[in-house]
């Protein structure tokens, strides 16, 4: 999705974080990772800026990274002041070693490298450090897959897990979030029916018509079981 359909998705949402919970995922995230006011985090697929912005607001040296100049810059608009970074979260370009927690909310299934991806959160992590996300997750590949527009890189948990212990992690914690996302999505179309009026007023009949025709296929493979989610809290180990 371009940044314009991501901000049409956001508004049905009503909510500026990149991912269907909100400010409530954002705060379970965190709070599963056991973070500690002052630590240094770094959010990946920073979007614009509401995780980094909470982050900040409860004490932590947060930095964001995202590729999309677009979303940077709302992102800057939105929240004045905070420390956001165009990058690739594959080579980032921060020193080893430079921060105590990572976090990535949903952006993990966009990436055909998961190996160099953990590897490179690895290499940015203090031996110790935390890394925690909210990821998609592969349930039923005939299901999920084989429709058009369909997330060719989500896998399962289970080979999720397996390329963070290769990299060097020891998995924490594991939460299923399939029903908060099945739930979260439900009350998406429900929204985009009610404020449709609004949206079409706001950006265009056109400029909506193609962001929830862009967001149709990831809608249906959660709500037909094809694509779950979860929540893994791991901690670098070397």
């Amino acid at each position: 999705m371009n940044h314009d359909q991501r901000r049409i998705i956001q508004a049905v949402r009503g909510h500026w974080h990149i991912h269907p919970g909100g400010e409530s995922e954002t705060r379970d995230l965190l709070n599963a990772m056991d973070l500690v006011s002052g630590q240094r985090m770094l959010d990946l697929g920073s979007g614009f800026g509401a995780t980094v912005a909470f982050a900040r607001a409860n004490g932590l040296r947060a930095v964001g990274v995202d590729l999309l100049a677009p979303s940077l810059r709302l992102a800057r608009r939105l929240h004045p002041g905070l420390a956001l970074v165009a990058g690739d979260a594959s080579a980032l370009p921060f020193r080893d070693g430079s921060f105590d927690a990572v976090t990535a909310m949903c952006m993990v299934g966009f990436l055909s490298d998961k190996t160099a991806f953990f590897l490179e959160v690895r290499r940015v992590l203090r031996p110790g450090g935390r890394f925690g996300a909210d990821v998609y997750t592969l349930r039923d590949s005939k299901s999920c897959l084989a429709r058009p527009g369909g997330m060719a890189h989500v896998i399962s948990l289970e080979r999720l897990l397996e390329h963070l212990i290769s990299a060097g992690f020891q998995v924490l914690a594991v939460e299923d979030l399939g029903g908060s996302y099945t739930e979260s999505y439900r009350a998406f179309l429900e929204a985009a029916r009610r404020a449709r009026p609004e949206l079409d007023a706001r950006f265009g009949e056109g400029a909506v018509d193609d962001a929830l025709s862009a967001f149709r296929a990831n809608i249906a493979q959660v709500l037909e079981g094809g694509k779950g989610g979860a929540r893994v809290v791991a901690r670098a180990t070397r």
